[in-house]
C-alpha cells in the first residue's frame, strides 16, 4: 500500500539486479504495481484498468459499459440513508466494501431494515469510505488467475469459491 516506498524500492532494484517488470498476483495492489510501472516505463496494467480491477463500483460501471450482465447495483458513501441509495434494488442484496478483498465485511441482506448495520461494517474496511450494494445472484462463483502478455492469455488457476455470505457479521471462506 506504500506506493512511494515501493518505487523507491524497484527502482534500487533496477539500479542494482535489473528489473524488467512488476506485478501482482492479486487486487489487492494492483493499483501500486501499476503506480510503479507507470513511474519506471516497465510494462504492466494501466491505472485506469488497475483501478477498475480494484474499485467494485468502477468495475461495475466498465462491465455495465461493455454489456456484460451484471446485478444490479448503487454506490453508498456513508452519507444519508443507504435504504435511499438502494431504493431500485430488489432483496436480497450483498453489501461489500468498494475497495476491500477477500470477502472482508461482505454481508448477504434480506430486508432493506438491515442495510444500515451491513453498510457500517463495509464502510469501516473500506480503504475510500464506500460500500457498494447489489442484488444477490444465486450461483457458483469461480475465480480465475491469468496472465496476459502480448495479447496471449495464459490461465494459471481456476478455483471454485465457496462462500458462506453472512446475515451477521460478515463472510468466510473455506
Amino acid at each position: 500500500k506504500d506506493r512511494d516506498g515501493m518505487l523507491a524500492l524497484a527502482r534500487r532494484l533496477r539500479e542494482g539486479e535489473g528489473l524488467d517488470a512488476v506485478f501482482t498476483a492479486g487486487t489487492d495492489f494492483s493499483t501500486t504495481v501499476s503506480h510503479v510501472c507507470e513511474r519506471l516505463g516497465l510494462p504492466g496494467v494501466p491505472h485506469a484498468a488497475a483501478e477498475r480491477a480494484t474499485d467494485k463500483h468502477l468495475m461495475r460501471n466498465a462491465l455495465r459499459a461493455a454489456g456484460v450482465p451484471c446485478p444490479a447495483y448503487a454506490e453508498f458513501d456513508g452519507r444519508g440513508d443507504p435504504a435511499e441509495a438502494a431504493k431500485r434494488l430488489r432483496p436480497p442484496l450483498v453489501v461489500k466494501p468498494v475497495d476491500n478483498m477477500g470477502s472482508r465485511a461482505v454481508r448477504r441482506v434480506e430486508a432493506v431494515e438491515a442495510l444500515t448495520d451491513a453498510c457500517r461494517d463495509a464502510l469501516a474496511v473500506s480503504r475510500s469510505g464506500r460500500a457498494v450494494i447489489e442484488e444477490y445472484m444465486d450461483g457458483p462463483e469461480l475465480s480465475l488467475d491469468a496472465i496476459v502478455w502480448r495479447g496471449e492469455v495464459s490461465i494459471c488457476g481456476v478455483a471454485d469459491r465457496i462462500t458462506h455470505i453472512s446475515t451477521g457479521g460478515g463472510a468466510s471462506l473455506e
